[in-house]
């Protein structure tokens, strides 16, 4: 009820009441995230910013204590993230960090995130403009691979022309962070004892007419590399390439 009212205060005070109870419950939080992270993932867009740095903290706390099991909302709360990440406030933005960092140390322990539910949300965020977040989803993406039992190779194809898309973004280090992504799933490819051609093949051969020369350039690079891998194998994609 507090963090629910138009009194800023009130909210600030319930979200600290919530990341109390948090911490109190300990062991038995799995069984009341369904009434505590939606009241706290409200207040991530506040129109006072203080309000959302309050909810930042709370949520850390929550998150914290929860461990593996507050990976049922993790698709709600890294679109939280992804949003505060743009944020003007500097603390705001600090504590969406804070957040993140943790989730990416929860995922990488626990193996047990449903991919299959988080690659159209990877696809959808990586095509947005703002750099703090598409070099936030790179990183997400390389948090992925890098996870036993989690083929982010089969999943490429909805993700490749985002990261072809920042190779030409503005700040350098979006670049290098795309370029880096890039190189790494090239040389899963080469090492895979199966990969689908056809998906990826037809990103490269749009990626390879773009007006852009580092997606021209990064596109042939990798056709030249399949062309080395599979041979006689790309022949359905000849009249493509």
């Amino acid at each position: 009820d507090f963090v629910a009212t138009k009194n800023a205060n009130y909210r600030k005070g319930g979200l600290i009441g919530l990341a109390a109870v948090a911490i109190g419950l300990v062991a038995d939080i799995d069984k009341f995230l369904h009434m505590l992270v939606p009241p706290v993932l409200q207040c991530f867009d506040d129109q006072d910013s203080r309000v959302s740095y309050y909810a930042c903290e709370s949520m850390y706390n929550i998150v914290k204590v929860a461990r593996g099991s507050i990976l049922e909302y993790f698709n709600p709360l890294f679109d939280g993230v992804c949003s505060l990440f743009d944020h003007s406030d500097a603390d705001v933005k600090n504590g969406a960090i804070l957040i993140d960092r943790l989730l990416r140390d929860i995922v990488v322990e626990n193996k047990t995130i449903d991919i299959e539910a988080v690659v159209p949300l990877l696809k959808s965020q990586i095509t947005r403009n703002k750099p703090y977040i598409r070099q936030l989803v790179v990183g997400w993406i390389m948090v992925f691979k890098s996870v036993p039992g989690i083929h982010m190779l089969d999943y490429l194809p909805d993700f490749l022309s985002g990261l072809f898309d920042m190779l030409s973004d503005s700040a350098q280090e979006i670049r290098e962070a795309a370029a880096s992504a890039l190189l790494s799933f090239l040389s899963d490819i080469r090492e895979a004892e199966v990969v689908q051609f056809g998906p990826i093949i037809r990103i490269l051969v749009v990626k390879g007419s773009s007006s852009e020369p580092s997606h021209r350039l990064t596109a042939l690079e990798w056709l030249v590399e399949f062309m080395k891998i599979a041979g006689i194998d790309l022949l359905p994609f000849y009249a493509d390439l």
